[in-house]
């Protein structure tokens, strides 16, 4: 039998009704551990696609970390694409899977804050493995805790990310520097997302102009001005709209996952969105974002 699992598959149930079966895809929540890896890395030797999505933390019952992906990357040598949802991650993990998945074009993890002590931080030497074993790696996600990615790393992604298209980085580096560097290189980056970063706005400004091929980018939780104003360093690229939303204080409600009815308030950190467009500004803007160019 060849196809997918689907992820709302038991744990209990998970290593029973995934073996004899030949997979290209599989797709089902963290709970089922790392031992619910090492049975598709035992089981699914053909597999393509494996996506860990993150349970409901109330019913947990296993946690994916380094041992399941290394059980993974070992047994499924022809995976193009990985996404994960991980409690740990370290260093030897991110090296095998440059060594035994050389097909990798896509690989996103989410490190989730929970109390897992990550004593391998960083993940310079691991990320460095990845990109020089997966030379194909066209679409890369790494959002992760302070400390995980130094500088150094970042530097790594710009100077082998030679084929990177698409780049999401949550919690990443240590200062300016940092993305400066990663700006030096990926000469085909075409879509850049940030969040929860440590970089200034000036310096964010700057580097993405070093960008040649980037066509869009999106920025939340950053150090912000309070109107902008240094986002209009990029206004040396031609045809591009530079929208600006400013830290939103006493927001509630509004957030996915957030009851309605709650009383908190919560603040947005200020974002910004920068896209490539021969059509000038757009006319549907809500009244929070300012068009800066």
């Amino acid at each position: 039998m060849r196809g997918h699992m689907p992820m709302n598959l038991q744990p209990w149930c998970f290593s029973t009704s995934i073996k004899n079966v030949c997979l290209i895809c599989v797709q089902v929540l963290n709970g089922v551990g790392d031992e619910g890896l090492e049975v598709v890395g035992a089981n699914c030797k053909n597999l393509r696609r494996l996506r860990v999505e993150s349970g409901d933390a109330d019913f947990q019952q296993g946690y994916v970390t380094q041992r399941g992906l290394v059980a993974v990357a070992r047994g499924c040598e022809k995976l193009e694409y990985i996404a994960l949802y991980m409690s740990d991650i370290n260093n030897a993990a991110l090296e095998v899977l440059g060594e035994w998945c050389p097909n990798l074009k896509d690989f996103r993890v989410v490190l989730l804050l929970d109390e897992f002590p990550n004593r391998d931080f960083p993940l310079d030497r691991g990320v460095r493995a990845l990109l020089e074993g997966c030379h194909d790696l066209n679409r890369l996600a790494l959002y992760l805790k302070r400390g995980a990615l130094s500088n150094t790393g970042m530097s790594y992604i710009g100077k082998l990310g030679k084929k990177l298209r698409y780049i999401l980085l949550g919690q990443v580096g240590h200062s300016d520097e940092g993305f400066s560097w990663l700006a030096d290189g990926c000469p085909r980056l075409e879509r850049l997302e940030m969040r929860d970063c440590v970089f200034t706005e000036g310096s964010i400004a700057k580097s993405l102009v070093k960008l040649k091929s980037l066509k869009y980018v999106w920025v939340q939780g950053y150090r912000a001005t309070s109107h902008g104003h240094e986002l209009l360093a990029m206004t040396v690229k031609p045809h591009w709209n530079i929208e600006f939303i400013p830290e939103q204080k006493g927001c509630n409600g509004g957030h996915e996952g957030l009851d309605p009815w709650s009383s908190e308030e919560l603040t947005r950190p200020a974002q910004f969105l920068a896209y490539h467009s021969l059509v000038g500004k757009r006319k549907d803007c809500p009244e929070t974002v300012i068009q800066l160019a």
